[in-house]
């Protein structure tokens, strides 16, 4: 069965106080303290923006962030809210295909995506591909449990069977964060 996917008219809601309560930037990009700044960054499913321009603003001088989403619609509101950043690369992907060159990137971003993709698993080789042999994967998303925001608990993934998922395609689960009651946080490396 199709998966969600976030329609583009409700703008509004991807940068509404609930949503920025839910999804606290600084302690989503808790993970980048701990790494070289000179990494490229895949923000995969990045919508308007709201988490690639924080890591754009935080990897300044230093890092690329690729914003990558399937949605024309919101890439073009990205567009005209980066200003003067320079280290953004704004991307229309496919479902299952990112038009970036192989062994690009060092850590990908999926926050709030990994629900929404059709087939989870088959996209997995995929970000291997466009990533460096040696790289990260943190993977943000709803609980499946009893919240007062975020998607229907149906279509939640819970964060047991994400770890399964990236562990039988051998990566290992370094860290998990952002435990609360609306979403999970997992940082994957694969060496």
């Amino acid at each position: 069965m199709p998966r969600h996917k976030f329609e583009a008219n409700r703008f509004i809601k991807l940068e509404s106080p609930e949503r920025k309560k839910a999804l606290p930037i600084e302690e989503i990009l808790t993970p980048l303290n701990d790494l070289n700044r000179e990494i490229k960054v895949a923000d995969i499913g990045c919508g308007i923006g709201y988490l690639s321009l924080p890591l754009a603003e935080k990897l300044v001088n230093s890092g690329e962030v690729y914003a990558i989403d399937i949605s024309s619609e919101m890439l073009e509101v990205l567009r005209g809210r980066i200003g003067q950043l320079t280290n953004i690369r704004v991307i229309q992907s496919e479902e299952n295909y990112i038009p970036i060159a192989d062994d690009l990137i060092d850590l990908s971003f999926l926050m709030t995506v990994f629900h929404e993709l059709n087939d989870p698993e088959q996209y997995i080789p995929e970000i291997k591909r466009i990533s460096k042999p040696e790289h990260r994967v943190i993977i943000i998303d709803w609980t499946k449990t009893a919240r007062s925001y975020g998607p229907p608990l149906s279509r939640a993934i819970a964060k047991e069977e994400v770890i399964r998922i990236f562990k039988e395609h051998d990566y290992q689960l370094e860290k998990s964060y952002l435990d609360g009651q609306t979403v999970y946080g997992l940082v994957f490396v694969k060496k």
